[in-house]
């Protein structure tokens, strides 16, 4: 009994190693760039707030970590952040477009 035990240990141990080193986690320096010439494809579907995941040419899946919050939700799907300023006409100030860390700007015009 203890031999199945132990057996069944091993083999899920096992199976958990082969599915660890086939995910390939680089950091974000060494993201590829989305729709590059190389062939690298985001994975949208698989985006949470600091990961993307790439479709590698050859098959793989690259998962890029990043240290900070990288998309926002729209409800239904992540959105990239997009930290443009744009003038907000009724407050006067410059706002982030589109981050979860409103910040304002003053107008000093």
């Amino acid at each position: 009994m203890k031999n199945v035990h132990l057996k069944r240990l091993f083999t899920v141990m096992v199976a958990l190693a082969v599915v660890i080193t086939s995910m390939q986690i680089v950091s974000s320096a060494e993201a590829p760039e989305k729709g590059n010439a190389n062939g690298y494809v985001e994975i949208t579907s698989k985006r949470d707030e600091f990961t993307r995941h790439y479709l590698n040419p050859d098959g793989t899946v690259t998962a890029v970590m990043y240290g900070e919050q990288i998309h926002l939700s729209d409800g239904d799907n992540w959105v990239d952040i997009d930290n443009s300023l744009v003038f907000d006409e009724t407050s006067g100030r410059y706002e982030n477009k589109n981050n979860p860390s409103e910040r304002l700007y003053e107008n000093e015009n």
